[in-house]
């Protein structure tokens, strides 16, 4: 992202914070683990969306594409002993299912 907003493609547009019952708006802590950007990229808005925290692209493609094979929308998965909520869309297409979208949920 830094590179493509250094190159004037992306425009970053801040963070948003998560719905958190019982806690300060803004409050971080330790166990937040999932960070969810606005951002206008090529001139095209992008209200939300979710990154893990801590884990490359590599692993989160892998995890998905397993979630995907694992046929269901919601899904709660342990990494390194915090339970996180992702969610996988799915497109059913002629030539079979391909993934619409899926991304971590922020609490």
């Amino acid at each position: 992202m830094y590179r493509e907003e250094r190159l004037g493609k992306l425009d970053y547009k801040g963070y948003v914070l998560p719905h958190r019952r019982g806690r300060a708006v803004g409050s971080a802590d330790d166990d937040d683990h999932v960070l969810s950007l606005k951002f206008a990229w090529a001139g095209e808005d992008k209200p939300v969306s979710t990154f893990l925290l801590g884990s490359t692209p590599e692993f989160e493609l892998a995890l998905y594409s397993m979630l995907f094979f694992n046929r269901r929308e919601k899904n709660r998965v342990s990494l390194d002993g915090v339970a996180v909520d992702i969610t996988c869309y799915r497109i059913k297409s002629r030539y079979g299912d391909k993934v619409g979208s899926a991304f971590p949920v922020a609490k």
